[in-house]
């Protein structure tokens, strides 16, 4: 049997109440238009708000974090098109010291956006440059060297039936097209 104080319960009310307030603002007219204006071409408004507010709930920090922060992240992922998905960017909270300096600190929570791997790939080719990104397992050869025709890798996953093994690095490449 679970029980839960009440202590616990005005915890949780309180927590669903910044996430429907945080969900209502970002849902308020004002803050619609300023996300569309934002938003490249081709990128739909109710895909970015829904997959924005999804994001909400993966994250129940933001709820807490500085509102200000949170707005300005969600704008900044709208400027670049990126959504904030965990693949093509995160908004992540963070502990932020907030105080001047030789004054106590005073530390608030303040939401970032990143971008992620699948989020910069997405922005290189928007620009024409071929962009890929990929992982190392123990068992794949993988070799880089330079020479005067410039940086070379070979990567080769380990052949079919053969275990992977730990994942050991990972590597990204871009280069423009032609």
């Amino acid at each position: 049997r679970c029980t839960v104080s009440a202590n616990q319960n005005t915890q949780i009310a309180t927590t669903q109440q910044r996430q429907h307030s945080l969900v209502e603002s970002i849902k308020h007219p004002a803050m619609q238009e300023q996300i569309k204006r934002s938003l490249p071409p081709g990128i739909d408004l109710d895909r970015f708000t829904a997959v924005t507010l999804a994001a909400f709930n993966h994250n129940p920090d933001l709820a807490v974090a500085d509102r200000q922060s949170l707005y300005n992240a969600v704008v900044k992922a709208a400027e670049d098109g990126l959504l904030p998905n965990g693949n093509e960017a995160i908004l992540n909270v963070y502990n932020t010291n907030v105080a001047p300096k030789g004054q106590p600190a005073k530390w608030v929570k303040k939401v970032q956006y990143q971008k992620m791997v699948g989020g910069i790939i997405k922005l290189f080719e928007e620009a024409g440059i071929d962009a890929w990104a990929d992982s190392v397992y123990e068992n794949d050869v993988f070799d880089v060297w330079k020479d005067e025709q410039g940086q070379h890798y070979i990567h080769r996953p380990a052949k079919l039936g053969t275990p992977k093994g730990e994942r050991i690095g990972s590597y990204a490449v871009a280069k423009r097209g032609g």
